[in-house]
């Protein structure tokens, strides 16, 4: 599935309703962007911004996506995203490669723009985008076959998997853990009751 197809029907069932024209920035702010930077903007970044860059559960409820009037050039990558404490950023090359960058560092995720949005994505809506969430604690740290168990108890598919993250999910819910020994999943929903209602089906406590 094309990466304009695949952000249109996630969107929708994660937002729960269609999108319209005032989700995304406008065309010409940036391609503005681009030529001001001298760069040519990457399909999937400006697919991102056009179609939802005005959606904050996505945009800006975990990890913060600046505007296209503020990104800039690092080392002759562009940088379009701040970590929420200003520790790191990340930036794309001329190739489609993304970086992280700490301090003086730059260090590559190991993902094309279009795979690192795929992963991203539902991650801000598990870090905040859903306002309700709940936790299961593992034994021994073991988090993987917990997570395994409820998302194959709720039928869930996954949806996103990089350098420890595993993301579940369906419709307005999604289910993750950080690692396989971070020792808790989470469940994060955009809807109370029905957050509730899965409650009712797997073994959580609600936060």
């Amino acid at each position: 599935m094309t990466f304009a197809n695949w952000l249109r029907s996630c969107a929708t069932a994660w937002l729960g309703r269609e999108l319209t024209a005032n989700d995304g920035v406008p065309r010409e702010r940036i391609e503005a962007a681009g030529t001001r930077l001298g760069i040519k903007v990457p399909a999937a970044l400006q697919t991102l911004y056009e179609r939802v860059g005005q959606v904050p559960e996505l945009m800006t409820a975990f990890q913060q996506f600046l505007s296209p009037e503020h990104w800039e050039i690092r080392d002759g990558r562009c940088l379009f995203l701040e970590e929420n404490q200003g520790v790191c950023a990340w930036a794309v090359d001329t190739e489609d490669s993304i970086w992280m960058l700490v301090d003086d560092q730059a260090y590559p995720e190991n993902l094309n723009c279009e795979e690192f949005l795929r992963v991203l994505l539902p991650y801000q809506l598990a870090q905040g985008g859903f306002p309700y969430t709940g936790i299961a604690y593992t034994q021994d740290d073991d988090t993987y076959p917990v997570l395994e168990e409820a998302a194959m108890t709720l039928g869930w598919p996954l949806i996103a998997d990089h350098n420890g993250l595993r993301i579940y999910g369906h419709g307005g819910h999604v289910l993750w853990a950080l690692s396989p020994t971070d020792g808790h999943v989470y469940l994060s929903s955009r809807d109370e009751d029905d957050y509730n209602d899965v409650l009712d089906q797997i073994d959580f406590d609600e936060l």
